[in-house]
């Protein structure tokens, strides 16, 4: 591990973190979680669900009091969700949006994490969706939040893997945009992270010719 004193202030002091975006010419910036995952997976397989829970929500308030509450709104607070629970994610999401919070990460495929698919026939995610929806509240998803990446064989090199990591994003877009969830909550915005974009209007033109053959 790294030790503080080896580290640029700018990682964990504010003040300097926003002096590091001044100098770097970022206008704002949103940060993934680390040490719970980019989508909470530690929480998630936490076999304590009440402590969980309490975590999910500690981490929330330091998000939004502490790392983002004095930025002027240069960083952007992410919050996550219980992801065990549908319906305390739908509280916990209104709480944050009554704060000003208005983006949560969530996983690229939850399939890969042991929860259903945004598929899931009895409506597993609807109250998460519903109350994105209802607090135009952004679902975030950063490559590798499914806990996996893509890879041509078990020998491949590093490279390869990290050549392919778009394409957990490309499955979670077809996923999106073929679901219906997207046609049932209009309102509901969705953001990939650190997947490039060139790969989109390819995506968008094949789903298209599908969607209407």
């Amino acid at each position: 591990p790294v030790p503080y004193a080896e580290m640029r202030p700018g990682f964990y002091s504010v003040p300097e973190r926003l002096a590091d975006m001044s100098l770097n010419h970022v206008e704002r910036s949103m940060c993934f979680p680390t040490f719970p995952r980019f989508c909470g997976q530690t929480f998630l397989q936490a076999r304590d669900k009440e402590l969980g829970l309490a975590c999910v929500r500690a981490y929330n308030d330091w998000m939004v009091e502490e790392w983002c509450g004095d930025s002027g709104g240069r960083l952007i607070p992410l919050c996550l969700i219980p992801l065990w629970d549908p319906v305390a994610a739908a509280a916990e999401i209104r709480r944050n949006a009554a704060r000003g919070v208005r983006a949560i990460t969530f996983s690229e495929m939850p399939h890969n994490i042991g929860l259903p698919s945004i598929h899931d026939a009895d409506g597993y995610w609807d109250p998460v969706f519903a109350a994105c929806d209802e607090t135009g509240t952004v679902v975030c998803m950063h490559i590798g939040s499914s806990s996996g990446f893509s890879t041509t064989s078990p020998d491949a090199p590093a490279s390869v893997v990290i050549a392919l990591t778009n394409m957990n994003s490309q499955m979670a877009m077809a996923d999106w945009l073929l679901s219906g969830v997207l046609a049932r909550y209009p309102r509901l915005k969705i953001a990939f992270s650190e997947s490039q974009i060139g790969w989109m209007p390819f995506m968008f033109e094949r789903v298209d010719n599908i969607f209407h053959k």
